[in-house]
């Protein structure tokens, strides 16, 4: 129940643990399905958006949903003007349904009736009423898999028998028990009051090679001991991962990799990303999720990096357990590599599907889930396989054959590297982990019955190089605190990934600095327990506030909101976000929520509607957004004290008479302040200097 399958991988989330290998699925068969469409481009959801090409009128924008994460949690972060408390409360609500704007709401199994949708085109929606003996999906990817190798590395299975364990992860996942049903949890960390009884081997062993290599080589700069436990190989997968230029020059300023070699793992650019709900007009932004990064090339150049630096790669090596001591961890082993290693401190990078992370949320489901599948093709016109799309819908809200409504499907496209055909597509939509919820070979029928229509292609005139599936599990209560002295959480696996994008490469990148200096800084301070840790995986308001956008861009069963209602509202946040221009908009759509750009964001959608306002009020109630005022409020003292408190305490942290734990604490809190409040994102302006 822990792991989750994740396809394509995070977008730049991608990960190397059970749930990446989960990677693209099929949807359910449809038997008739009909929807409106529109013809545009898909982006990815994790990994990082492409351009896909489609026929005559196509809208581009930023991939992923980890892109669309930060729309949607800037959106929703905005302050409600000053009024009533009905109007306050719809402001904060219109900013949790600016978070719709930047996702999709997951939709349930079961089947689905016929919508017309805004200029779209009528397309056949289908009645499942249960998969069949070989379901479209199936043939599909069987009929790839006769025609290729596999790739491997994270988010690399692409058969039907992957889809398959993902579909049965997944179906662990919405029907376990919970609570003390769920019964005691496995103890794969065990904490003994002895001594190591040895000096530790490393300073910090990092679990997980996948994005792990990124916070390994950033520490063994830093002149630690470094080794990494991958229990594959240690190597990227073929699907191109998407970030903006300001993410990949982060690698440079942190002295990992050189401009060249940035260039290098750099395979694809493409201009503008389109943004587009139903009717309302296309938002076009440029720079921003436009790359393809090969995965295989950056881990490749990473990880000769981190063993020039001295580091350590222990591949095909399995862990099997943690022993924490009074002095150091013990980690039992299993591979080539002997069997144990030693360290002062675990970082946890195993991803959702963390045994480690299994322990200590036991019994828990997620609160949320993100379901994606989507496809790298061929056929594409190359003529308009040049832009992307970032987030896009050409429907309303979708019912199943008994009127129910259940929710909205989100597209982004983007055109791939291996040729000028080739384009990467995704179809993604949010939900909770409720046992009706459909399976990912359901919604991969819906994709193969939807895509032709937003791509304005033929399906038979394309061939499938890769399926790309997966579902992303997140928890409110993230970043995970650390649970155990000496272990520590970073990446997916401490859910520092926002709930609405799931991009787990930008949020990697985005904190890596931070996560640097801040376990180098504990090593030196000694300051290895739980509580001092949590220093580093503090609470962020502006990634808590991000919950509001997905509840505004979720659909429960027996509500009946208007079956537009979630274009309309996306379509009104990105008009205001637009006319705000890019110092609002782009942080946003990078997964940055700021108070400021929020607050100004939201009084202009409640301004320009104030009645429209109420009706997100109502959808989303009045619970979530009294919880997520909470958030806004944190968030608004966030900045001030960034901005106010920021320098005096840095001068405080040099005081001699300070304890190193009471500084590196300092230090961990002047960290919170400004992530917490969004004020480490910077427009990018210049190149940066080489190392």
């Amino acid at each position: 129940a822990g792991c989750l399958a994740y396809a394509h991988t995070a977008p730049a989330h991608s990960h190397n643990w059970a749930q990446s290998q989960a990677t693209h699925t099929a949807p359910r068969s449809p038997a008739a399905m009909r929807l409106p469409l529109r013809s545009s481009t898909l982006s990815s959801p994790s990994q990082g958006p492409r351009a896909v090409a489609h026929a005559a009128t196509t809208k581009s924008l930023p991939d992923a949903p980890a892109r669309r994460t930060a729309l949607a949690g800037a959106h929703n972060t905005a302050l409600p003007q000053s009024g009533p408390a009905l109007l306050w409360l719809a402001g904060a609500l219109l900013a949790a349904a600016g978070a719709l704007v930047h996702y999709a709401r997951p939709h349930p199994t079961g089947s689905f009736a016929t919508l017309a949708a805004a200029d779209c085109g009528p397309i056949a929606m289908y009645t499942a009423t249960g998969t069949p003996v070989q379901s479209q999906t199936q043939r599909i990817m069987e009929e790839m898999t006769s025609r290729q190798q596999q790739a491997t590395g994270a988010g690399g299975a692409t058969t039907y028998e992957a889809l398959q364990r993902a579909d049965k992860i997944w179906k662990g996942i919405r029907e376990m028990p919970t609570g003390d049903a769920a019964g005691p949890a496995p103890q794969f960390v065990r904490e003994v009051s002895q001594p190591l009884g040895v000096v530790p081997g490393y300073d910090v062993v990092v679990c997980g090679g996948t994005l792990g290599i990124l916070a390994a080589t950033a520490l063994q700069k830093k002149g630690l001991k470094v080794a990494v436990i991958e229990q594959g190989l240690l190597r990227g997968r073929e699907q191109e991962w998407n970030v903006s230029r300001s993410e990949m020059n982060e690698l440079v300023e942190l002295g990992l990799l050189s401009t060249e070699q940035i260039e290098e793992a750099i395979v694809v650019e493409f201009n503008p990303m389109r943004c587009g709900f139903g009717s309302g007009p296309d938002v076009n932004v440029r720079d921003v999720l436009n790359l393809g990064v090969a995965p295989n090339k950056l881990l490749a150049m990473l990880r000769a990096r981190f063993e020039e630096l001295g580091g350590t790669v222990l591949e095909r090596t399995g862990l099997q357990g943690v022993e924490v001591c009074t002095d150091g961890v013990r980690l039992p082993i299993s591979g080539e590599n002997g069997s144990e290693v030693t360290a002062r401190l675990v970082v946890d990078c195993m991803g959702f599907g963390s045994p480690i992370v299994r322990q200590v949320r036991w019994g828990k489901k997620p609160d949320g889930v993100c379901m994606v599948v989507g496809t790298m093709a061929s056929g594409f016109p190359a003529e308009s396989n040049t832009s992307g799309d970032l987030i896009y819908t050409c429907s309303p809200m979708f019912e199943d054959s008994s009127g129910t409504l259940q929710g909205q499907y989100f597209w982004e496209a983007f055109p791939a590297s291996s040729g000028p055909t080739d384009r990467t597509t995704y179809m993604f939509t949010y939900l909770d982990a409720s046992p009706h919820r459909q399976s990912l070979e359901e919604m991969f029928e819906d994709y193969w019955k939807l895509m032709p229509g937003y791509q304005n292609v033929r399906l038979e005139d394309l061939e499938v190089q890769r399926c790309l599936f997966g579902f992303f599990p997140t928890f409110k209560d993230s970043p995970l605190a650390p649970s155990f002295d000496r272990v520590l959480q970073i990446g997916d696996a401490s859910g520092i990934q926002s709930p609405l994008s799931f991009g787990g490469f930008g949020a990697m990148i985005r904190h890596l600095g931070r996560i640097s200096d801040g376990v180098s800084g504990a090593l030196a301070a000694e300051a290895l327990d739980a509580k001092a840790l949590q220093g580093l995986n503090p609470y962020m308001p502006n990634l808590s506030g991000a919950w509001l956008f997905q509840k505004a861009m979720s659909v429960s069963l027996g509500e009946n909101p208007d079956r537009n209602f979630i274009n309309e509202l996306m379509t009104t946040n990105f008009k205001v976000m637009e006319g705000l221009g890019e110092p609002v908009l782009k942080p946003f759509l990078q997964d940055v929520v700021q108070f400021g750009p929020l607050f100004r964001t939201l009084a202009g959608m409640i301004l320009g509607d104030p009645l429209f306002g109420v009706a997100v009020l109502l959808q989303v109630g009045p619970l979530a957004v009294l919880e997520w005022t909470r958030h806004f409020i944190a968030l608004g003292m966030y900045d001030l004290l960034h901005k106010v408190a920021r320098a005096p305490l840095e001068s405080s942290a040099e005081l001699p008479w300070l304890s190193a734990r009471q500084r590196f604490l300092l230090q961990c809190k002047v960290k919170e302040w400004e992530y917490g409040s969004g004020n480490d994102y910077v427009l990018p302006s210049t190149s940066p200097s080489e190392p």
